[in-house]
């Protein structure tokens, strides 16, 4: 039986281990024994294993599979120099523990990454949610920026908008990413950040001046870019309008716009239009966006009512009578 052993530290942000199955896989038409030597920073090998296989099922359908940690991982290496049937793959950064031999094939020298940003890496929801669930990988400095009920708001909006884009037909894995991050900022704005979004968009307030239930949505993309990796801009121009609207506005920026408004821990029942949104995100955003702008202006809403030239450039957009 053919048997693979590959070192790594399985970081689904770099993919070097799905790239290293893939590869195998490719070339190897019969069954056979993937070997997978756990090096990372986990403290806890189930979380590995269980995250491991979530990731690998399907790649992984016709082989067995064994999830080894570091110690048993070196026997093997050891014994695997006198047999010639086993293969040792080391994908990504090869750890300094192990000598580069001519025998061993090195796969893909992938950059770690910061968050989940990259556009080069598509994680299952599955894989995504039992990340943030167990608290891995960029999870601990992305709640260090929240407080409870501010990330638990953020987790909601994410998964509101996931669902709707995956109704739509959309990128439900850049929704996701729009709403887990649109309030990262909104406890306070690192004062660089500040002075930039004052510098960039203060003209487009009255008086010049941001209001503070609205600086976030300009900081947040600056700080997501800077500490987090993020660099697609379809995510931050739409964490850039998520509080105020914009005329012309892409189909991320409605539905998160949309999910921040109607996510189901609001203090209302939404579900008519988080149905709607669902059913067309088009039509479900405006309906959403009148809601939103009734609220408003009932003066029952702890926010003022938005004067500034986005929020009437999305009203002009979508709720003139030509757009309505």
């Amino acid at each position: 039986m053919n048997r693979f052993i590959i070192f790594g530290a399985f970081d689904p942000f770099s993919a070097s281990e799905e790239q290293a199955v893939f590869s195998l896989r490719q070339k190897e038409k019969g069954a056979g024994q993937f070997v997978f030597v756990l090096l990372d920073s986990l403290s806890a090998f189930s979380q590995r294993q269980q995250l491991l296989n979530y990731a690998l099922k399907d790649e992984l359908a016709d082989f067995a599979v064994l999830s080894i940690e570091e110690a048993e991982g070196k026997k093997l290496m050891e014994e695997g120099k006198k047999a010639s049937e086993d293969q040792f793959f080391f994908p990504g950064q090869v750890n300094s523990l192990y000598p580069e031999e001519s025998r061993l094939l090195l796969l893909g020298q992938e950059e770690e990454k910061k968050g989940f940003g990259g556009s080069e890496m598509r994680l299952p929801l599955k894989v995504l949610t039992f990340i943030i669930a167990h608290g891995l990988y960029f999870v601990p400095k992305a709640r260090s920026y929240y407080k409870f009920r501010r990330y638990q708001h953020a987790l909601r909006v994410a998964y509101t908008a996931e669902k709707i884009a995956e109704k739509n037909g959309l990128d439900s894995y850049k929704a996701f990413q729009a709403g887990y991050y649109h309030d990262i900022t909104r406890l306070a704005s690192p004062y660089k950040y500040a002075r930039r979004a004052a510098k960039e968009y203060g003209r487009l307030f009255p008086e010049g001046k941001i209001p503070v239930q609205v600086l976030h949505q300009f900081t947040g993309p600056m700080l997501i870019e800077d500490v987090f990796g993020v660099k697609d801009p379809l995510i931050l121009d739409a964490i850039s309008c998520h509080t105020t609207g914009k005329g012309q506005m892409t189909w991320l920026d409605m539905i998160l716009f949309a999910s921040d408004k109607i996510e189901p821990g609001r203090k209302y029942d939404s579900k008519r239009l988080i149905k709607a949104m669902e059913e067309n995100y088009l039509t479900g955003f405006k309906e959403v966006l009148r809601v939103n702008t009734d609220y408003l202006e009932s003066g029952q809403s702890q926010l003022p009512k938005f004067t500034d030239q986005l929020s009437q450039a999305c009203l002009e957009s979508y709720l003139t009578k030509g757009n309505a």
